[in-house]
Protein backbone atom coordinates (compact mmCIF):
# COMPACT_ATOMS: atom_id res chain seq x y z
CA UNK A 1 0.00 0.00 0.00
CA UNK A 2 1.45 3.83 -0.88
CA UNK A 3 0.71 4.85 2.63
CA UNK A 4 2.09 2.04 4.61
CA UNK A 5 0.00 2.94 7.92
CA UNK A 6 -1.17 -0.74 9.24
CA UNK A 7 -4.24 -2.01 7.93
CA UNK A 8 -5.78 -5.14 9.12
CA UNK A 9 -7.77 -8.07 7.17
CA UNK A 10 -10.61 -6.26 8.14
CA UNK A 11 -9.67 -2.70 6.08
CA UNK A 12 -9.71 -0.55 9.09
CA UNK A 13 -6.10 1.79 9.72
CA UNK A 14 -4.24 1.55 12.75
CA UNK A 15 -4.52 4.78 13.26
CA UNK A 16 -6.73 7.99 14.93
CA UNK A 17 -7.42 11.23 14.81
CA UNK A 18 -8.65 14.72 15.45
CA UNK A 19 -9.81 17.62 13.21
CA UNK A 20 -8.83 18.19 9.45
CA UNK A 21 -9.26 14.87 7.93
CA UNK A 22 -5.15 13.58 6.78
CA UNK A 23 -3.82 13.91 3.40
CA UNK A 24 -4.00 9.76 3.39
CA UNK A 25 -8.19 10.02 4.01
CA UNK A 26 -7.68 7.53 6.01
CA UNK A 27 -8.23 6.37 9.92
CA UNK A 28 -10.91 6.81 12.65
CA UNK A 29 -12.41 10.05 13.59
CA UNK A 30 -12.54 11.38 16.99
CA UNK A 31 -14.24 13.97 18.73
CA UNK A 32 -12.21 16.13 20.31
CA UNK A 33 -11.60 15.44 24.21
CA UNK A 34 -11.94 11.46 23.62
CA UNK A 35 -10.59 9.87 26.72
CA UNK A 36 -6.98 8.24 26.12
CA UNK A 37 -8.38 4.89 27.02
CA UNK A 38 -10.83 5.17 24.08
CA UNK A 39 -7.97 6.30 21.59
CA UNK A 40 -6.48 3.11 22.20
CA UNK A 41 -8.96 1.10 20.59
CA UNK A 42 -9.72 3.47 17.59
CA UNK A 43 -6.20 3.99 16.94
CA UNK A 44 -5.88 0.05 16.96
CA UNK A 45 -3.05 0.37 19.72
CA UNK A 46 -4.69 -2.33 22.12
CA UNK A 47 -2.42 -5.44 20.84
CA UNK A 48 0.93 -6.12 22.89
CA UNK A 49 4.62 -7.06 21.55
CA UNK A 50 5.68 -10.37 22.57
CA UNK A 51 8.86 -12.25 21.94
CA UNK A 52 9.44 -15.76 21.41
CA UNK A 53 12.98 -18.01 21.10
CA UNK A 54 14.48 -17.84 17.55
CA UNK A 55 14.26 -21.60 16.15
CA UNK A 56 15.69 -23.00 12.90
CA UNK A 57 15.20 -26.21 11.44
CA UNK A 58 18.84 -28.40 10.01
CA UNK A 59 18.36 -31.59 8.49
CA UNK A 60 15.04 -31.94 10.40
CA UNK A 61 16.12 -31.32 13.73
CA UNK A 62 14.53 -27.96 15.50
CA UNK A 63 17.54 -25.89 17.47
CA UNK A 64 17.30 -22.45 19.17
CA UNK A 65 19.26 -19.31 18.79
CA UNK A 66 20.68 -18.60 22.13
CA UNK A 67 19.85 -15.45 22.92
CA UNK A 68 17.69 -13.92 20.44
CA UNK A 69 13.79 -13.60 20.12
CA UNK A 70 11.36 -12.43 17.88
CA UNK A 71 8.97 -9.87 18.64
CA UNK A 72 5.66 -10.63 16.78
CA UNK A 73 1.90 -8.87 17.60
CA UNK A 74 -0.27 -10.62 20.23
CA UNK A 75 -3.21 -10.42 17.99
CA UNK A 76 -2.08 -11.66 14.12
CA UNK A 77 1.21 -12.93 15.40
CA UNK A 78 2.81 -11.15 12.80
CA UNK A 79 6.85 -11.12 13.55
CA UNK A 80 8.07 -7.57 13.57
CA UNK A 81 11.67 -8.14 14.55
CA UNK A 82 14.84 -10.06 16.38
CA UNK A 83 15.95 -8.78 19.42
CA UNK A 84 18.57 -10.32 22.40
CA UNK A 85 17.63 -11.02 25.41
CA UNK A 86 18.27 -7.32 27.02
CA UNK A 87 15.61 -5.94 25.08
CA UNK A 88 12.91 -3.73 26.90
CA UNK A 89 9.54 -4.18 25.38
CA UNK A 90 6.93 -0.67 24.82
CA UNK A 91 3.55 -1.63 23.88
CA UNK A 92 2.21 0.65 21.81
CA UNK A 93 -0.80 1.57 24.46
CA UNK A 94 1.87 2.25 26.71
CA UNK A 95 2.59 5.41 24.01
CA UNK A 96 -0.64 6.88 23.86
CA UNK A 97 -1.19 5.95 28.22
CA UNK A 98 1.86 8.27 28.49
CA UNK A 99 -0.39 10.79 27.89
CA UNK A 100 -3.00 10.44 30.23
CA UNK A 101 -1.87 13.13 33.01
CA UNK A 102 -0.93 15.24 30.99
CA UNK A 103 -4.49 15.73 29.38
CA UNK A 104 -5.77 16.71 32.54
CA UNK A 105 -2.97 18.08 34.42
CA UNK A 106 -1.12 20.50 31.73
CA UNK A 107 -4.18 20.83 29.33
CA UNK A 108 -2.81 18.41 26.19
CA UNK A 109 -4.98 17.30 23.94
CA UNK A 110 -4.06 14.18 21.69
CA UNK A 111 -4.32 15.20 17.79
CA UNK A 112 -3.07 11.99 16.15
CA UNK A 113 -1.89 8.49 17.11
CA UNK A 114 -1.81 5.12 14.94
CA UNK A 115 1.38 2.56 14.33
CA UNK A 116 3.20 2.01 10.98
CA UNK A 117 4.79 -0.99 8.39
CA UNK A 118 2.53 -3.15 10.26
CA UNK A 119 2.98 -2.32 14.16
CA UNK A 120 7.45 -1.53 13.95
CA UNK A 121 6.81 2.29 14.02
CA UNK A 122 3.92 3.78 16.61
CA UNK A 123 3.56 7.25 17.84
CA UNK A 124 1.44 9.82 19.36
CA UNK A 125 1.32 13.22 19.15
CA UNK A 126 -1.14 16.31 21.59
CA UNK A 127 -0.68 19.52 21.17
CA UNK A 128 0.32 21.05 23.86
CA UNK A 129 -1.69 24.32 24.29
CA UNK A 130 0.86 26.90 23.29
CA UNK A 131 0.69 28.65 20.62
CA UNK A 132 2.12 32.13 19.40
CA UNK A 133 2.75 34.30 16.51
CA UNK A 134 5.64 35.98 14.69
CA UNK A 135 5.48 39.28 13.90
CA UNK A 136 1.87 39.14 14.56
CA UNK A 137 0.66 37.12 11.26
CA UNK A 138 2.95 34.00 11.87
CA UNK A 139 1.25 31.35 13.94
CA UNK A 140 2.88 28.31 15.56
CA UNK A 141 1.72 25.82 17.73
CA UNK A 142 3.40 23.46 19.97
CA UNK A 143 3.15 19.78 20.33
CA UNK A 144 4.55 16.79 21.68
CA UNK A 145 5.54 13.63 20.26
CA UNK A 146 6.11 10.30 21.97
CA UNK A 147 7.61 7.67 19.25
CA UNK A 148 8.91 4.57 19.40
CA UNK A 149 9.84 1.04 17.51
CA UNK A 150 9.20 -2.54 18.01
CA UNK A 151 11.64 -3.89 14.96
CA UNK A 152 14.80 -3.16 17.76
CA UNK A 153 15.88 -0.33 15.09
CA UNK A 154 14.86 2.92 16.49
CA UNK A 155 15.00 3.96 20.46
CA UNK A 156 11.62 5.81 21.88
CA UNK A 157 12.14 9.10 21.49
CA UNK A 158 9.98 11.93 23.42
CA UNK A 159 10.06 15.76 22.34
CA UNK A 160 8.53 19.19 21.66
CA UNK A 161 7.99 20.18 18.28
CA UNK A 162 6.25 22.80 16.17
CA UNK A 163 4.00 22.87 13.54
CA UNK A 164 3.71 26.26 11.58
CA UNK A 165 0.00 26.78 10.62
CA UNK A 166 0.45 28.79 7.37
CA UNK A 167 1.89 25.71 6.14
CA UNK A 168 2.46 22.86 8.61
CA UNK A 169 5.74 22.82 8.37
CA UNK A 170 6.85 20.64 11.40
CA UNK A 171 10.12 21.58 13.22
CA UNK A 172 11.40 20.16 16.62
CA UNK A 173 11.60 22.94 19.44
CA UNK A 174 15.83 22.39 19.91
CA UNK A 175 18.40 21.47 17.45
CA UNK A 176 20.13 17.56 17.93
CA UNK A 177 22.85 19.09 20.58
CA UNK A 178 20.27 20.67 22.66
CA UNK A 179 18.94 18.11 25.50
CA UNK A 180 16.94 20.41 26.35
CA UNK A 181 13.05 19.46 24.81
CA UNK A 182 13.47 15.89 23.81
CA UNK A 183 14.23 12.75 25.47
CA UNK A 184 15.77 9.77 24.28
CA UNK A 185 15.54 6.16 25.47
CA UNK A 186 17.28 3.29 23.97
CA UNK A 187 15.50 -0.03 24.65
CA UNK A 188 18.10 -1.58 26.84
CA UNK A 189 16.65 0.70 29.46
CA UNK A 190 12.77 0.61 30.43
CA UNK A 191 10.59 3.20 30.00
CA UNK A 192 9.59 5.15 33.00
CA UNK A 193 6.79 7.48 31.85
CA UNK A 194 7.29 9.75 35.10
CA UNK A 195 11.20 9.93 34.82
CA UNK A 196 10.51 11.41 30.69
CA UNK A 197 8.25 13.59 31.89
CA UNK A 198 10.58 15.31 34.39
CA UNK A 199 13.88 15.11 31.70
CA UNK A 200 11.29 16.86 28.87
CA UNK A 201 11.08 19.82 31.41
CA UNK A 202 8.06 22.29 31.23
CA UNK A 203 6.28 22.41 28.30
CA UNK A 204 5.49 26.71 27.83
CA UNK A 205 8.73 27.15 29.00
CA UNK A 206 10.19 25.15 26.37
CA UNK A 207 7.65 26.53 23.91
CA UNK A 208 8.30 30.34 24.94
CA UNK A 209 12.37 29.56 24.66
CA UNK A 210 11.77 28.56 21.14
CA UNK A 211 9.20 31.28 20.14
CA UNK A 212 11.81 34.06 21.06
CA UNK A 213 14.58 32.45 19.04
CA UNK A 214 12.32 31.92 16.12
CA UNK A 215 11.38 35.83 16.57
CA UNK A 216 15.15 36.80 16.33
CA UNK A 217 15.48 34.67 13.51
CA UNK A 218 12.48 36.69 11.29
CA UNK A 219 14.64 39.59 12.59
CA UNK A 220 18.21 38.76 11.24
CA UNK A 221 18.20 39.79 7.30
CA UNK A 222 19.76 37.23 4.80
CA UNK A 223 21.06 37.76 1.33
CA UNK A 224 20.95 35.29 -1.06
CA UNK A 225 24.01 34.61 -1.13
CA UNK A 226 24.36 34.18 2.18
CA UNK A 227 21.42 32.11 2.11
CA UNK A 228 23.33 29.86 -1.06
CA UNK A 229 26.21 29.59 1.72
CA UNK A 230 24.16 28.04 4.32
CA UNK A 231 22.35 25.71 1.74
CA UNK A 232 25.33 23.98 0.74
CA UNK A 233 26.60 24.42 4.21
CA UNK A 234 23.60 21.91 5.29
CA UNK A 235 23.55 19.97 2.59
CA UNK A 236 27.32 19.14 1.66
CA UNK A 237 27.05 20.60 -2.04
CA UNK A 238 29.92 22.77 -3.33
CA UNK A 239 30.00 25.24 -6.17
CA UNK A 240 29.45 23.29 -8.64
CA UNK A 241 27.77 20.65 -7.65
CA UNK A 242 23.84 22.08 -6.05
CA UNK A 243 21.94 19.56 -6.58
CA UNK A 244 18.06 18.95 -7.04
CA UNK A 245 17.40 19.72 -3.07
CA UNK A 246 19.38 22.79 -3.00
CA UNK A 247 17.69 24.62 -6.17
CA UNK A 248 14.33 23.75 -3.97
CA UNK A 249 15.68 25.07 -1.20
CA UNK A 250 16.75 28.54 -2.61
CA UNK A 251 13.58 28.32 -5.08
CA UNK A 252 11.24 28.81 -1.79
CA UNK A 253 13.65 30.81 0.04
CA UNK A 254 13.18 33.70 -3.15
CA UNK A 255 9.67 33.71 -2.91
CA UNK A 256 8.27 30.12 -3.65
CA UNK A 257 7.34 28.82 -0.06
CA UNK A 258 4.28 28.92 1.56
CA UNK A 259 3.70 32.41 3.46
CA UNK A 260 6.66 33.78 2.14
CA UNK A 261 4.63 37.29 1.97
CA UNK A 262 4.22 37.05 5.87
CA UNK A 263 5.93 39.80 7.64
CA UNK A 264 9.81 38.97 8.93
CA UNK A 265 9.96 35.51 6.38
CA UNK A 266 11.29 36.80 3.03
CA UNK A 267 15.00 37.27 2.95
CA UNK A 268 15.32 36.57 6.74
CA UNK A 269 17.16 33.39 8.93
CA UNK A 270 13.67 32.78 9.57
CA UNK A 271 12.47 32.21 5.67
CA UNK A 272 15.44 30.48 5.06
CA UNK A 273 14.20 27.73 8.01
CA UNK A 274 11.19 27.34 6.73
CA UNK A 275 11.97 27.01 3.33
CA UNK A 276 14.30 24.04 4.20
CA UNK A 277 11.49 22.21 6.56
CA UNK A 278 9.14 23.06 3.45
CA UNK A 279 11.33 21.44 0.68
CA UNK A 280 11.72 18.26 3.52
CA UNK A 281 8.10 18.29 4.46
CA UNK A 282 6.43 18.83 1.42
CA UNK A 283 8.66 18.61 -1.81
CA UNK A 284 10.95 15.42 -0.77
CA UNK A 285 11.11 12.62 -3.14
CA UNK A 286 9.68 9.38 -1.39
CA UNK A 287 8.70 5.76 -2.41
CA UNK A 288 5.71 6.03 -0.18
CA UNK A 289 3.86 8.78 1.94
CA UNK A 290 4.76 6.51 4.70
CA UNK A 291 8.43 6.44 4.01
CA UNK A 292 7.68 10.08 3.89
CA UNK A 293 6.10 10.52 6.99
CA UNK A 294 8.64 8.84 8.40
CA UNK A 295 11.55 10.79 7.31
CA UNK A 296 9.66 13.37 8.05
CA UNK A 297 8.68 12.76 11.62
CA UNK A 298 11.77 10.24 12.75
CA UNK A 299 14.70 9.90 9.98
CA UNK A 300 16.89 11.74 7.65
CA UNK A 301 14.40 14.41 7.13
CA UNK A 302 13.61 15.18 10.77
CA UNK A 303 17.61 15.12 11.04
CA UNK A 304 18.25 17.42 8.21
CA UNK A 305 15.52 19.97 9.49
CA UNK A 306 17.09 19.77 12.73
CA UNK A 307 20.78 20.37 11.62
CA UNK A 308 19.17 23.52 9.75
CA UNK A 309 17.64 24.79 13.34
CA UNK A 310 20.93 24.51 14.57
CA UNK A 311 22.79 26.20 11.85
CA UNK A 312 20.10 29.28 11.92
CA UNK A 313 19.93 29.22 15.62
CA UNK A 314 24.09 30.12 15.15
CA UNK A 315 23.26 33.40 14.04
CA UNK A 316 21.47 34.67 17.25
CA UNK A 317 23.59 33.11 19.54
Amino acid sequence: MSHELTMRDDGTVEMAYVGERPWHGLGTKLPEGTPVAEWIGAAGMEWTVEQSPVEFMVNGEKHEFPDRFVLHRSDNHLPLGVVSSDYCILNPAECLQFFDDLVTSVGLSLETAGTMFGGKRFWALARIGEQAMIDNHDRIKGYLLLSSSADGLRATEARHTSIRVVCRNTLRMSDMRDAEGQVKISHRSQFVAENVKRKLGIAPKTFETFMENMRRLADVRMSDAKAETMTRKLLGKDEEKTGKRFEKVMELFRGAAVGSELPGVQGTAWGWLNSVTEAVDHHAKSKSDARKLDSILFGAGEKLKAAALGQALELVA
